[in-house]
């Protein structure tokens, strides 16, 4: 973990929670997707489950595995085509 990892943590909504972002039933995750949308660094969060490689389980920046497996494909071919046109 670096020190910028350890910021947007820090400031994280859910770092005392007793919630369990890996329990992927439907009532579960909506309590979770709740905390995400009012978390001051939902986006670090997000990114940092995405890049530089993708946790494959739990709830991070509001979003279930497959959605944000889906947004870093799409994120990865965006990035991969401006490259490409620069």
């Amino acid at each position: 973990m670096n020190i910028e990892q350890e910021t947007w943590e820090s400031a994280a909504l859910c770092k005392d929670a007793s919630l369990d972002f890996y329990k992927l039933s439907p009532v579960n995750v909506a309590l979770c997707v709740e905390m995400c949308n009012a978390c001051p660094v939902k986006a670090e969060c997000l990114n940092a489950s995405m890049f530089p490689r993708l946790e494959e389980s739990g709830i991070w920046g509001g979003m279930r595995p497959e959605p944000r497996r889906s947004l870093r494909r799409r994120t990865m071919k965006a990035n991969s085509l401006a490259r490409q046109d620069a």
